[in-house]
């Protein structure tokens, strides 16, 4: 009898002392796990109270469209074709497939005229209308090849302005972005966002008024600004 009491005791020891470093073990687990949560929840309320993030995805979006400088326009209807076409061309360069296009045989890389369609939907809104054919603009020529469906895209120096976002004001299912035109750069050596932050001062602003549609937002409006937004 006193050897099984014994026994017994002696193998609940050995499971107190097993016990021991897994429950600190389980512990430290949920310390860190605890740790996790709180800096995951902390980082996620610094990103929703600070509009940095917010502003630079704006600004990659209407980016295209800045690049081509155009004349203000108050219905998707009234937009320069040129830009249409251009705009829709440098956003379908600057986006996700842009890994996935070849090159012809003499170096020029080629970008499916239906890539450009999705993209002119995206900046413009379901009603807009593409043409699609060849142009020049004062860096190259930008050749359509009706064959194979497909523009030509020269690898050039592409001057043109990038977009900074200063303010956002959102009314209902619009938004009206105040936009800081950057001085002219090459925009095949830096994103169409300008990298060159708040230290440079835009050469002029505009309005961009983006319209709610089942797809997210699309350029509805673009309108000269009477006054220059401060700076301070």
């Amino acid at each position: 009898m006193n050897h099984s009491k014994r026994v017994r005791g002696s193998a609940a020891a050995r499971r107190r002392k097993l016990s021991a470093p897994l429950g600190a073990a389980f512990l430290l687990l949920a310390a860190v796990g605890l740790v996790a949560v709180v800096l995951f929840s902390v980082g996620s309320v610094r990103k929703i109270l600070d509009p940095t993030a917010k502003y630079e995805r704006y600004a990659r979006f209407i980016g295209p469209v800045v690049m081509m400088d155009p004349v203000p326009f108050s219905r998707v209807e009234n937009i320069e074709q040129n830009v249409v076409q251009q705009a829709a061309l440098w956003a379908a360069l600057t986006g996700e497939n842009r890994e996935s296009y070849t090159y012809d045989d003499t170096g020029m890389l080629l970008v499916p005229a239906s890539d450009v369609d999705v993209a002119a939907v995206k900046l413009f809104g379901p009603s807009v209308q593409i043409v699609h054919r060849s142009f020049d603009d004062t860096d190259a020529s930008y050749l359509f090849d009706p064959e194979i469906q497909s523009y030509r895209v020269p690898l050039v120096a592409k001057l043109a302005y990038s977009a900074e976002v200063v303010d956002l004001e959102k009314q209902g299912d619009n938004i009206t972005l105040t936009v800081g035109y950057i001085a002219p750069g090459n925009i095949w050596s830096t994103d169409v966002q300008s990298d060159r932050g708040s230290a440079v001062i835009p050469e002029k602003y505009m309005y961009y008024d983006l319209t709610k549609w089942s797809e997210g937002y699309y350029i509805s409006a673009v309108r000269d600004v009477e006054n220059l937004p401060s700076r301070d």
